[in-house]
């Protein structure tokens, strides 16, 4: 939330500006944060949602299946 609101300061003709310590601070943060970031719609996340929808203790019985499907 933080960088998205940085950015939007710069953006659209605002008279704020990014420089080297804000790139300095997003790298490290970048850094340090990078193995908490993962990409929704890799293989083990489509089958684990699969998994999940047929479970019944998860899914009622008779569920549709479009909501796994389409992402």
């Amino acid at each position: 939330m933080f960088w998205k609101n940085r950015r939007n300061n710069c953006a659209h003709a605002k008279g704020n500006t990014i420089s080297y310590p804000h790139e300095e601070s997003f790298w490290l943060f970048l850094q340090s944060n990078l193995p908490k970031f993962v990409v929704n719609g890799g293989r083990e996340f489509i089958l684990q949602g699969i998994k999940n929808h047929f479970d019944p203790t998860r899914t009622p019985v008779g569920t549709t299946i479009d909501p796994v499907l389409i992402r």
